[in-house]
Formats: structure tokens, C-alpha cells, sequence
């Protein structure tokens, strides 16, 4: 996301259950569930990232950066570089 602005979204938790995949098995997902206010209304937002196969919590911190859409305010990505895994 090129023109999006920055903001420090506190931690709130992961949010963790389990997908159904073909074979009649699961896979445990994981997502990282954080809350700041909005830069471009100042609105408390929640931020939701993108789901994983690992559980993120041993490596999260009290923030994560998040970067909103400057025209759609909705949409975010978080920054994930510090976790030691690839989230795809």
C-alpha cells in the first residue's frame, strides 16, 4: 500500500480457530487483532491481519504498525516483518 498513513495499534489479542481443509482434516489459523486510532477521522478501528499457519503470540509486543488506505479507511495492511516466519 503505497499512499496509506501509519499508525502504532496496541495489541489486543490473536483470535485462533481451526479451518476445514478438503481431506476431512483441520488446520489451526491464526490472526493478530490490534486497535488504534484511525489517522485519517480519529475513530478507534480495529485491525485485523492476515491469517497464519503459526501462532504469532510468543513474538508480539504491546504494538504492531498498521498502514490505512488513504481512500479506503477500512482497509489496512499490518506489519508483519518481525515475526520469524513467512505469513502468506
Amino acid at each position: 500500500m503505497k499512499n496509506g498513513v501509519a499508525a502504532q495499534a496496541v495489541v489486543r489479542g490473536v483470535r485462533e480457530w481451526s479451518r476445514k481443509t478438503g481431506n476431512s482434516g483441520y488446520i489451526d489459523q491464526y490472526e493478530i487483532i490490534a486497535a488504534a486510532a484511525n489517522p485519517h477521522h480519529g475513530n478507534i478501528q480495529t485491525f485485523a491481519g492476515p491469517p497464519m499457519a503459526q501462532n504469532p503470540k510468543p513474538y508480539l509486543g504491546r504494538s504492531v504498525r498498521v498502514k490505512v488506505d488513504g481512500l479506503n479507511h477500512k482497509a489496512c495492511v499490518m506489519d508483519l516483518s518481525f515475526l520469524p516466519f513467512k505469513v502468506h
